[in-house]
């Protein structure tokens, strides 16, 4: 018997032995087999994560540049606005830095006068006293137009930091030069955006402006930092093609790299990312030590894990525990607290309700007595309670919600509630505990707050005039509707509209009677709308824009003609007119799924072109549009 269980033994360790030779021999011939052809493979799949890499960081720069470019672009259009400029300065600092950015590593937004003085800062009020004049963001501005200039990179006069500054150009209403709006950047960004995407130990990631100014690189030396490189490899490969690939050993530290570069967008800036042939080529240089350890590796983890496993569980159960204890001596403290306190059980019966909670809802514990706060809510808040409970009841550990509460003269109160679970010692669910706070004011104030943006929006989207909507209100119109006409595949059509002579008329009549005479125009032309989502606006002057979708091009040669007729009805005097009224001449033109909006304005004005050019009081179509070019 003892001699079988030794045969026994044997044999099963022959077995065992035979199938890791087995294993061995297997994985011996996959791994030669995996690495004969995996060189090339570890070139082509480098070359592959380079590029995602390149597009990773050149994403990462565009959405902040792009982001804080529109923060910019918010102020200007503010600064531009006399509604803006009419409000107290407080207000003011809230309407041009809402959208402002407010990111780590991104400093505050400044607005620069015409002698380089700051006179508002996004995070300061009153601003920071400094001048800035000598900055190339802002020299840069002071001949040129409105493009986003991207400085070289500076030591901040702020903050000491390495920073590189977006601006925008600030034009008076007298067209001339009023200052800059700047945001900076500070290079830890970039530095620290570059060392999350890791392009190897070997290798490196470079931003450059397109001039061949260093903005940043890793690995980090800061003495080139603002330094030109316009004659290295990536320049001259740069010259040939916007964006390419190329190998060559590095001048300053002797790596061979594969470098593959782009143009960020439409922005003045290069990322060149290098990777180091010795990292690409590791792996396959170890891969037959990591096919035959892998099996270790595996058990190793595994025990890792399980032991990680354990641990945690430990750790999870003593911080329940103590969370336990934690809880109940709380309640002991809730009478001393300056929130609500309310303990309900798992029917949601209250069977604790500190003295402020009563105070909170203005009522006395003995008028309250056992009514559920449920009956004190609004409908919807009932609701939250109620779904609040099932959550909790169901594994969720805390929950924060909003409630509306009646007052006693039925005046509305907002709660915060924050709702969390209590448990036993065998992890079972006891009680619920909710703190609330009084949040009325906070409500209050942003309701009035979101009824002002609303209104200034509005505001906004309004010719002063004529009282119908402006250009901005138009081009967003256009927008919505061609996204509409896009997924809905049906037609959409514009017309675009001059007041004929128009000149002639202010020279005759005084610009007070043109006024009113825009007024008359656009009145008619807005109530000749026939359906809701017809749209009409002042385009700028005496040119009118009208929106018709789901119109084809002969349904909006029918509206068009119409209208023209209408404002010739009016009879309105214009001794420069032929007719000796009031004219309009008309261009017409329908987009189909697949053009662009800007080809479709552009289309109708060509058409209005031509309606002035036969003699003026009548209607012109462009073909269908059926290019996607966006010009």
């Amino acid at each position: 018997m003892s001699g079988a269980k030794e045969l026994f033994t044997n044999f099963r360790t022959r077995a065992l032995a035979l199938l890791a030779i087995m294993i061995f021999v297997a994985s011996a011939f996959f791994a030669g087999f995996t690495i004969y052809d995996s060189r090339q493979g570890a070139l082509d799949r480098a070359q592959f994560a380079a590029e995602n890499l390149l597009r990773a960081v050149q994403n990462g720069i565009d959405n902040v540049v792009q982001a804080y470019a529109l923060s910019l672009d918010a102020v200007v259009d503010g600064l531009g606005d006399p509604v803006v400029q009419g409000l107290s300065e407080e207000i003011q600092q809230l309407i041009l830095f809402d959208r402002s950015a407010s990111a780590k590593n991104l400093g505050s937004i400044l607005v620069l006068n015409a002698d380089g003085e700051i006179v508002q800062d996004s995070k300061s009020r009153p601003p920071r006293r400094a001048n800035l004049a000598s900055r190339d963001y802002f020299r840069a501005h002071i001949d040129h137009d409105g493009a986003l200039f991207i400085s070289a990179p500076f030591v901040s006069v702020l903050d000491d930091q390495w920073t590189i500054a977006l601006s925008r150009r600030v034009t008076g209403r007298d067209g001339k030069f009023a200052g800059v709006v700047v945001g900076s950047i500070k290079l830890e960004l970039f530095k620290a955006l570059f060392e999350e995407l890791s392009a190897g130990p070997g290798g490196s990631i470079a931003l450059f402006r397109t001039d061949g100014v260093s903005i940043m690189r890793t690995p980090y030396h800061a003495a080139e930092i603002g330094q030109s490189f316009s004659n290295v490899g990536v320049f001259k490969a740069f010259k040939r093609a916007r964006a390419g690939t190329y190998d060559q050993v590095a001048v300053r530290d002797g790596v061979h790299r594969r470098y593959v570069y782009s143009q960020v967008g439409t922005l003045p800036l290069l990322i060149s990312i290098g990777l180091s042939f010795d990292d690409i080529l590791y792996d396959w240089n170890r891969k037959t030590l990591v096919v035959g350890s892998i099996a270790i590796a595996l058990l190793g983890s595994m025990l890792i894990l399980a032991f990680g496993f354990i641990r945690q569980l430990h750790r999870r159960e003593v911080a329940e525990k103590e969370a336990n204890i934690s809880v109940r001596r709380f309640s002991h403290l809730a009478e001393k607290s300056t929130d609500a306190i309310v303990v309900r059980n798992l029917l949601g019966v209250r069977t604790y309700a500190s003295e402020r909670f009563f105070q909170m809802i203005g009522r006395s514990r003995a008028a309250v007595g056992d009514t559920a706060l449920a009956a004190f809510l609004q409908p919807q808040s009932r609701d939250l309670v109620a779904q609040a409970l099932q959550r909790l009841s169901t594994g969720e550990d805390c929950i924060s919600e909003t409630l509306e509460c009646r007052g006693p003269d039925g005046s509305i109160i907002w709660l915060e509630a924050v709702s969390t679970r209590v448990l036993d010692q065998n992890n079972k669910l006891t009680e619920i505990i909710t703190n609330l706070r009084n949040v009325t004011e906070q409500k209050l104030l942003e309701q009035e707050l979101i009824a002002h943006q609303r209104q200034l929006e509005a505001e906004n989207l309004t010719d002063a005039l004529t009282s119908i909507p402006n250009r901005r209100a138009f081009d967003k119109a256009l927008l919505n509707e061609g996204a509409r006409a896009e997924r809905g595949c049906f037609p959409l059509s514009i017309i675009m509209i001059d007041i004929d002579f128009f000149k002639s008329y202010n020279d005759h009549f005084g610009h007070v009677e043109g006024d009113e005479t825009l007024r008359e125009v656009g009145a008619r032309l807005l109530s000749c709308m026939g359906r809701p989502a017809d749209f009409v606006a002042r385009y700028g002057g005496e040119e009118f824009a009208v929106i018709l979708p789901d119109t084809d091009l002969a349904g909006a040669q029918h509206v068009a003609e119409g209208l023209r007729i209408a404002v010739q009805t009016l009879l309105l005097p214009h001794p420069g007119n032929p007719t000796g009224f009031v004219t309009i001449s008309l261009g017409v033109t329908c987009k189909v799924p697949g053009s662009k909006d800007r080809g479709l304005v552009q289309a109708a004005d060509e058409a209005l072109y031509r309606a002035k050019s036969a003699g003026r009081n009548r209607v012109e179509v462009q073909a269908t549009l059926l290019s996607t070019d966006p010009s």
